[in-house]
């Protein structure tokens, strides 16, 4: 729990995997989430602003996105679940049937 509580000074969060993976993961708190300590999320090296969602993904986990200030949209079907705060103090979300 609280795996980044002291790395206060994170200046890039680059996970080696999907977006669909990174939406998969469960962050406990805003403390256990990298992204949200500096503000922004690379995935393989390339950063995210504008994120499309698979058809595949169907829930997007706490804290996914928590204050990244990086993102300017973020596009997800309307069968998505969007569970506690994982866009919290971030703009609104679009959900669009017809994006997919």
């Amino acid at each position: 729990n609280n795996a980044f509580a002291t790395c206060t000074n994170i200046a890039n969060t680059n996970f080696l995997g999907t977006i669909d993976q990174w939406c998969s993961i469960s962050f406990n708190s805003t403390a256990c989430n990298p992204a949200f300590f500096s503000k922004q999320l690379s995935i393989n090296g390339i950063e995210q602003t504008d994120i499309y969602l698979s058809d595949e993904l169907t829930e997007i986990k706490n804290y996914t996105f928590y204050d990244n200030a990086a993102l300017t949209s973020i596009s997800v079907k309307n069968t998505t679940t969007i569970t506690n705060q994982p866009f919290f103090k971030i703009f609104p979300i679009k959900k669009d049937p017809f994006l997919f």
